[in-house]
């Protein structure tokens, strides 16, 4: 089987349509764009586009698909973290309340002991300029708020 220079031409040729006609399918023929009329023929509109543009297209809506979960996987994590920290805040709202309450009634332990001991050295009749020394139930209840 001998080759002649003939079909060696028609393998270039042929090699050269091939090419010519994967880089027209892959890059669209962008004079046909000027066209617009021409994009009602499916096979016109497909060639001026090019195969590369519909790829390029299909990913970017891959793409926004893709980002908008994650949009989404992230705002509902933000949300979860900030219900987290509301908690917190809450409880924490909650116990300086208690500790409120309990320096309210501590206080007024506090307040009804130096009653107690005023009202007890009242009746001793006590004349002296000097304030007593501190009684022992005002010094624990003092003793009990820190």
């Amino acid at each position: 089987m001998m080759f002649g220079i003939l079909d060696y031409i028609k393998i270039g040729a042929g090699v050269a349509v091939g090419v010519l006609l994967t880089m027209l399918y892959w890059t669209g023929l962008p004079l046909l764009n000027e066209y617009p009329i021409l994009h009602r023929i499916p096979l016109i509109g497909q060639i001026a586009v090019g195969h590369a543009e519909t790829v390029k297209e299909a990913g970017r809506a891959e793409i926004r698909i893709e980002w908008a979960e994650a949009n989404r996987k992230a705002e509902m994590r933000a949300l979860e973290l900030q219900k987290q920290q509301q908690a917190k805040r809450d409880e924490a709202d909650a116990e300086l309340a208690r500790l409120r309450v309990k320096n309210v009634i501590q206080t007024n332990d506090l307040e009804t002991a130096l009653a107690a001991e005023r009202a007890k050295s009242n009746e001793k009749g006590a004349t002296v300029c000097l304030p007593p020394p501190m009684p022992s139930s005002v010094r624990n209840a003092l003793n009990a708020i820190r």
